[in-house]
């Protein structure tokens, strides 16, 4: 499972759209965290940033609401646009095959490859 994750693109993943739309899905994915004042050292359409941004939104949210509503609803907006545009999109296309991963099972996407 953790090869699997490893190797795992937002845009490779998101088979539905052109060749042209997925090949930007990462800068749109970068542009959308550098624009909200947040960076990731890791690739912007990889699940560990993917999930990290949600995440750090979420406690910004929680930590906004304690001091000025209004910027928390502000980020509460953008953690909506975010998981609703790029987000869920991601993981609905790209899932494990049905197989345990305690077997060591690496997963099933098409845009998985074994040694990427």
């Amino acid at each position: 499972m953790s090869k699997y994750l490893r190797h795992f693109r937002a845009s490779d993943a998101r088979q539905g759209l052109g060749q042209a739309a997925r090949a930007h899905i990462p800068l749109f994915i970068k542009s959308f965290i550098e624009n909200t004042g947040y960076t990731s050292p890791e690739p912007a359409d990889s699940p560990t940033s993917m999930t990290a941004y949600a995440a750090r939104l979420a406690i910004d949210i929680y930590t906004a609401q304690l001091a000025d509503v209004e910027e928390s609803k502000k980020l509460e907006r953008l953690l909506h646009r975010y998981v609703k545009t790029h987000l869920i999109p991601a993981l609905k296309t790209c899932k494990p095959s049905k197989q345990s991963p305690l077997r060591g099972d690496s997963g099933d996407c098409g845009a998985f490859r074994e040694g990427l």
